[in-house]
């Protein structure tokens, strides 16, 4: 310890004894506690010189804030420059706070993962980017969290953003839209509701999305409860306005047409797009086009081996 610790007297956890009176205690502390022999309070905290837990005093306690508040600024620092070595020069805030969310969240550090996923989103809306591939990211981590009445919550509340931007509020272009491990029918299924439980719960989460329409709040909830209970199959063509990173201009709304969009990242796909532009996924549709050709040579070659 040093002479601003030691003055402060901070005991390790495990010798158990109080900083105020220095009398040992009956057992280890785990959390605030007052001291049987002086009558005073004492507490427990994490040292950030060397991440053991110590027995100290309020004033100790004040120490160790301050001692975290700088640690955590080096921390900071170093995450952003770790993360703008692996992006462009030019990434907008939005692109560094969500690398650096999605590292520590791979991490399991998922507090310091849901802080920079939450400025991600805040700087994204300011600079009216979707936010599309934040909020996926942000349903995975709370499913790797056990949390799985909280991912179906912000599943159910973002496919209802999306409805609404449909004219027809028809939403089953968008639930198949949803990149794997993200489908609202197996967490259904995990949590064990069963259709009314499901439909009340939609109900109460989609209020917060659509507070003036009743009619189309309860034609998104029911298409949430099919969806989950009876996934629907067929493709539908719908008349849908864009995505929110789509072209707007107004020859496009209203426009017939079949909705797609990236299996890997959910984007938006144009009808004649081979290729998301986003993320370079190759689409279901290019994916065929390329087995046609390569049946098509492999024939090819047969007929010249056989000839």
């Amino acid at each position: 310890m040093d002479k601003e610790e030691n003055a402060l007297v901070m005991y390790l956890q495990e010798e158990a004894k109080c900083p105020h009176c220095h009398e040992p205690l009956e057992k280890i502390p785990q959390r605030k506690t007052r001291c049987k022999n002086c009558d005073q309070y004492f507490f427990v905290r994490t040292r950030p010189s060397d991440s053991r837990k110590v027995i100290v005093t309020a004033d100790g306690v004040t120490l160790i804030d301050e001692q975290w508040s700088e640690e955590n600024k080096k921390r900071e620092a170093q995450r952003m420059d770790e993360a703008l070595k692996e992006l462009p020069e030019d990434s907008p805030l939005y692109e560094i706070h969500h690398l650096i969310a999605k590292k520590e969240s791979l991490k399991g550090n998922y507090d310091v993962a849901w802080g920079h996923f939450n400025l991600a989103r805040e700087s994204a809306y300011e600079n009216n980017v979707p936010t599309r591939k934040i909020v996926v990211d942000m349903i995975r981590q709370l499913e790797d969290e056990g949390r799985k009445e909280y991912a179906l919550q912000m599943t159910c509340k973002e496919l209802c953003k999306d409805a609404v931007r449909l004219i027809d509020r028809d939403i089953e272009g968008i639930v198949r839209g949803l990149p794997p491990g993200l489908a609202i029918d197996s967490l259904v299924k995990e949590l064990g509701y069963d259709r009314t439980e499901f439909k009340n719960k939609a109900t109460t989460w989609c209020q917060a999305v659509i507070r003036s329409d009743r009619k189309d709040l309860e034609k998104i909830v029911d298409a949430l409860v099919e969806f989950a209970f009876n996934r629907p199959m067929p493709i539908r063509r719908v008349k849908s306005k864009y995505w929110e990173d789509s072209p707007k201009s107004s020859s496009d709304l209203g426009v017939e047409r079949e909705i797609r969009y990236c299996s890997n990242c959910g984007k938006f796909l144009s009808e004649e797009g081979n290729y998301c532009p986003n993320c370079g996924q190759r689409t279901k549709q290019e994916e065929q086009n390329q087995s046609i050709k390569k049946q098509g040579l492999l024939g090819k070659i047969r007929k010249k081996l056989i000839g």
